[in-house]
């Protein structure tokens, strides 16, 4: 009997602790989508601002003329990474007014999103085994990929 009223007291702790009373998933999902969609904006605006072409400073790429290996004329760079700021603020769009409506249905558009990313990971990191190659996991790679993994959950 002791056992169980023990027992008892634990699991009411913990469901005090990990109640929604004090962040619901509402306010969380909100949160996200609100962060996400001011930084993509300004990501968005960041290339629009800085013309046709975009320079190193905007955002690094290995360029052929940068000293890369990559052959990816700067326009197409420009405009791979427009297209892919536009499908994020989208979904975290959907994710405010998910959050806000608290309907289920608009928050898919972020979870696929999310999923692909995490799949994108788990290709990349497959084949960086497949290739042998040295894996080099510096600590804010690792906890960005384990928050990632923690807010698709």
């Amino acid at each position: 009997k002791v056992k169980r009223t023990l027992s008892k007291n634990v699991m009411d702790g913990l469901g005090q602790v990990c109640c929604g009373y004090v962040f619901p998933l509402g306010v969380y999902c909100t949160t996200i989508g609100v962060l996400g969609f001011v930084l993509t904006t300004l990501d968005i605006c960041r290339v629009l601002a800085d013309g046709a072409v975009l320079s190193d400073r905007v955002w690094t790429m290995r360029r052929p003329d940068a000293g890369g290996d990559q052959p990816i004329s700067e326009q197409k760079e420009r405009d791979v990474k427009l297209m892919t700021a536009v499908v994020e603020w989208t979904a975290y769009s959907c994710l405010i007014i998910g959050g806000f409506n608290c309907n289920p249905y608009f928050l898919m558009p972020w979870l696929l999103l999310r999923s692909l990313i995490l799949m994108s990971f788990l290709v990349l990191f497959c084949m960086g085994l497949l290739q042998q190659q040295p894996m080099t996991v510096s600590t804010m790679g690792l906890l960005s990929g384990l928050l990632e993994i923690h807010n698709y959950l």
